[in-house]
């Protein structure tokens, strides 16, 4: 059996549809195909990105969260990481290596790494 593989991705009122595009389908048309896909819609968000998400939301493996309030990335990430361990999705050493995980490109990505 395959370990599933939680990714989480927010989306933001400037967010371009092509690329929100492009990047939901690379997600679900990796070849390991134990992939739940977790989404947080910080604030508002333009109509044809929310027309894309709902076409999405209908998969089973796709969970997206609206959110009225922008309220950045960290609390995003956060809220999606309770999420996924409160279904039993992830262990505390796992949550752990996630936050590190996340911290390191976060840093990486300021520092103009990626």
């Amino acid at each position: 059996m395959n370990s599933k593989v939680a990714v989480i991705m927010s989306i933001y009122k400037s967010d371009i549809y092509e690329y929100v595009k492009e990047s939901i389908l690379s997600i679900l048309n990796q070849s390991y195909n134990s992939v739940d896909l977790y989404i947080q819609v910080d604030g508002d968000i333009n109509n044809n990105v929310k027309d894309l998400l709902d076409e999405y939301s209908f998969k089973s493996n796709v969970y997206i969260f609206f959110n009225k309030l922008n309220l950045g990335l960290a609390k995003r990430l956060n809220d999606s990481i309770d999420i996924i361990v409160n279904k039993g999705g992830m262990t505390l050493l796992q949550e752990w290596t996630l936050m590190i995980y996340l911290a390191i490109t976060v840093l990486m990505y300021r520092l103009n790494f990626y």
